[in-house]
């Protein structure tokens, strides 16, 4: 099965700074994956948007020693097209379940979270003229 590009139209409004931001993305020819007889394919699904919000933020409780990042993404996503989108029933027992196809617009996005959320710490040690940094980073 042939498979074409993805192509995607975006737009953003935010504070300078980038403090936050709204998004909206409009893509075409969404690559989907699936598996068949134990082997990943990947295939197009018709259209897709995907409208979003992302705030991030900094604070220094030691100004030049440690610093502490965040950052909140909140995601709403989902298929606008996907008239022939293959659909799984999982039986016990069987390795590959069944495909069937079914029109998929409006359910939402596979593999794409509602929200993530990320946090990391910045530690700066300096001694005779030397420097270290210690960062560590969570995501969700």
């Amino acid at each position: 099965m042939p498979m074409s590009w993805e192509r995607s139209r975006n737009s953003s409004e935010g504070i300078c700074g980038s403090i936050w931001r709204a998004s909206t993305m409009t893509t075409r020819n969404v690559q989907v994956n699936r598996y068949e007889k134990g082997i990943l394919l990947i295939y197009n699904g018709a259209a897709a948007q995907v409208i979003g919000f992302e705030a991030e933020g900094e604070a220094r409780p030691q100004p030049a020693v440690f610093a502490l990042n965040f950052g909140l993404s909140v995601l709403n996503d989902k298929y606008t097209s996907f008239p022939n989108a293959d659909i799984t029933s999982p039986r016990a027992g069987r390795r590959d379940p069944p495909l069937r196809a079914a029109l998929q617009r409006g359910n939402r996005l596979t593999a794409t979270p509602d929200w993530t959320f990320d946090l990391s710490g910045t530690y700066n040690v300096s001694a005779e003229g030397r420097s270290a940094r210690v960062e560590r980073q969570l995501l969700s």
